[in-house]
Formats: structure tokens, sequence, C-alpha cells
């Protein structure tokens, strides 16, 4: 299961389109439930896996923990086809009201500052299986998982750290070829200038786009994205430049 594509369709943004395109009349508004469903599984999503001390939660969090209990009752009520109890309402139920029983017992109880829930999955342990299952089979053997654990050991302990104190010797290494594959030089293709330029004068003596309305905010959302993109960007590059 790929849980990006999952968490990009359970997303605040998928939620926000629906929205959008019921006000343009394009959907009826029974899609609103819909609209509520993704956006409501995404604030979950993001409070079980908060990895920022900013996000965690903290003696005075009201609101998230709200959140999660309010998720332990809609959790029950959800139907998947046949109205049948599925594993994943009872891996979410389970998953909440053990956050919520560590928040209490560390947090509001103990000593604890705050609960960091995203050091609370096993993210981890599913990227080691990542690696091991990509090496060459998906299922491997005790002996083939074995030896793939070996390599993915080997290969990370050649590379030095930021952190480290020396610095990293430039001599090629003999178990850099299990890694390293040939690389090829990218062919060079020529541009066809032409269609591009006719493309852009189409645009440029047409005076203006005809366009819907949903049209205008699919177009003003993919700018916006592409701008905060360059922005962060830029601003990652300033960073390493003052550091």
């Amino acid at each position: 299961m790929r849980v990006s594509m999952a968490a990009q369709l359970l997303s605040h943004s998928t939620g926000a389109a629906i929205r959008v395109l019921v006000e343009l009349g394009q959907l009826g508004k029974e899609a609103i439930t819909t609209a509520f469903f993704c956006e409501f599984i995404n604030t979950w999503f993001d409070i079980m896996n908060n990895r920022c001390v900013q996000d965690s939660l903290f003696p005075g969090t009201v609101q998230k923990i709200n959140t999660l209990k309010e998720v332990l009752d809609v959790v029950p009520q959800l139907t998947f086809g046949k109205p049948a109890y599925k594993p994943i309402q009872a891996g979410m139920q389970m998953s909440t009201q053990a956050v919520l029983t560590l928040y209490d017992d560390l947090v509001v109880r103990g000593s604890y500052k705050y609960l960091l829930n995203g050091r609370l999955t096993q993210d981890a342990v599913e990227n080691l299986f990542s690696q091991i299952r990509g090496q060459s089979n998906p299922h491997p053997t005790p002996v083939q998982f074995k030896q793939n654990l070996r390599l993915i050991v080997l290969a990370q302990l050649l590379h030095v750290p930021g952190s480290s104190n020396y610095n990293d010797d430039d001599t090629p290494q003999l178990l850099d070829i299990i890694r390293e594959r040939k690389k090829q030089e990218p062919p060079i293709v020529e541009e066809d200038t032409s269609a591009a330029a006719s493309a852009a004068e189409v645009l440029y003596y047409s005076g203006e786009l005809s366009l819907d309305a949903c049209e205008t905010n699919g177009l003003y959302y993919v700018c916006g994205w592409a701008v905060f993109g360059q922005y962060c960007s830029s601003f990652r590059m300033l960073k390493k430049i003052s550091v």
C-alpha cells in the first residue's frame, strides 16, 4: 500500500476542491459529506504523525484532543459496503485510544512536557522492510532477507554523516560497485522551438484566456504551488549561504 497516494487523496486540498465544485454547482450538495470526510481524515492523520515540537500534544492542547475523541465517535459509525466492522476501523480506534492514554499518563499526569506522536509510528521499520524487498525479491526468503539487510547496513556505513569529526576519503570503495549503476549521459535532443514559439504567440495575441471558474481556481492553485516551491528553495539556499 502506498501511503503517500492515500494521504494525497484524503487531504485538505481534495476537500477544498470538492467544496469549490459544490459552490459552482458542478457537484451536488451531498458531496459536502465527502469533503468533510477528506478533511476529517487529513486532520486525524496530521495529529497522529506530527514530527515537529510545535505540533505536539502539550498539556494545554484542547482542539487536537477533541478531534481525537471525535474520531472515536465517528469511526464506529462508518460503513464500507456491507455493514460489517472493518480492520481499518479497529486500527484507527486502537491507535487513537493509545495516543489519548499515553497523553493522559505521560503529559497530563506525568512529567513529560509534550507528546510527539510521530515517534510512535513504525515508519522506520516499514522503510527498512521496503529497502529489503526492493533489492531483488519482494518476498525474500530468510536467507535473502539476511543478505539484503547486510548489504543495506554496509552501504549505509560507507557514507560519512554530516556530524562526523573526520573528513571523507575520496578513494573509491570496493563495495560501492554494488550500489553504483552505470551512468549514461542522456542523448542530446534538439528542442523544437517553433511549436513553443507559436503557442506563446497564440497566448500573447489572444488577449485573455477563456477559462471557467473551476479552471481559473485550478490555475491559481498551480501558480501558488509553483511560487511557494520557488520561495522555499530560495529560502533554503539563502540559509545555507548565511550559515
